[in-house]
């Protein structure tokens, strides 16, 4: 129930990042790192390494948060790291999404909305795939830019 209150809440967020993104900027960036986050986060699990509890509550819970929220975290962390940040805070604000990325499924682990299929869970892995998505979002953040201001949509 908490995740719902939290998705929605960071949906809402959205608006206030008009500043840095162009709203049509945004939702392709929305759509894109959910994809990233699904995919690498999400989908992985269905190897050796972690699992989402096979009941509707879990799978629910885990699918709103790699869905909606890393998502949207993820964006309010493009924002930092498009505005004019100094370059300490932007490198605070990617190293923090990992981190809240990794702490969150510790949590998701101690409650039961992931389980361990082997007897320990390393978090170098998930910080491996933290970065990864972060460049594959910078990358595609800056190629759409270019591409959506070559068009007049964006300034």
């Amino acid at each position: 129930m908490i995740i719902f209150f939290i998705s929605i809440l960071l949906l809402t967020s959205l608006k206030l990042c008009k500043k840095q993104f162009h709203p049509f900027e945004l939702f392709l960036l929305f759509i894109f790192s959910s994809i990233m986050c699904q995919l690498t986060f999400y989908k992985l699990f269905s190897y050796d390494r972690l699992g989402i509890v096979p009941e509707w509550w879990q799978d629910l819970t885990a699918k709103m948060h790699f869905g909606i929220v890393l998502p949207i975290t993820l964006l309010w962390t493009m924002y930092i790291f498009k505005s004019n940040t100094n370059e300490i805070g932007k490198v605070t604000a990617l190293f923090g999404w990992i981190m809240f990325s990794i702490t969150i499924e510790k949590i998701f682990l101690q409650i039961g909305v992931l389980e361990s299929k082997s007897h320990s869970w390393y978090p170098s892995l998930d910080m491996t795939f933290g970065m990864f998505i972060i460049i594959m979002t910078i990358f595609f953040m800056n190629q759409l830019t270019k591409i959506l201001r070559k068009d007049n949509i964006i300034k």
